[in-house]
């Protein structure tokens, strides 16, 4: 984190985890300001169309097809499968609890979002 509250970029995407523990509110506080004093925007990275095995919502037992919408091994990312995004039981592990993925995105204080995999339902559909 130092390396990069030490530059001048105008915007950092990072993962709301560094190794395995969520950044805090003032990690990202001091993330949001560059060396020159200026203000920076902090991004924080959500994959939204495929479950990652090592993020803390991975169950020990889930596996391709359990729970039904992870539907497809990800090609080239064997840690990663696209999710059917329209499920409500993934819904609810990415937004619209207080428990949700995005809302610990939110409480951390970052400026916005980049959502990845939104191309899942073409993957999943359409290969």
């Amino acid at each position: 984190m130092e390396k990069v509250s030490n530059t001048n970029f105008d915007l950092v995407l990072i993962d709301l985890n560094y190794l395995s523990f969520p950044y805090s509110k003032k990690e990202i506080e001091k993330l949001q300001t560059k060396k020159n004093g200026k203000k920076r925007l902090v991004i924080s990275y959500l994959n939204i169309g495929a479950a990652e095995n090592w993020r803390n919502y991975w169950q020990s037992d889930w596996k391709l097809g359990n729970p039904k919408w992870l539907k497809k091994n990800y090609k080239g990312y064997d840690n990663e499968i696209y999710v059917q995004f329209w499920e409500p039981a993934w819904q609810k592990i990415i937004f619209g609890n207080d428990d949700s993925y995005l809302k610990k995105i939110v409480d951390a204080g970052f400026d916005g979002v980049f959502l990845d995999n939104v191309e899942a339902y073409y993957a999943l559909y359409h290969d």
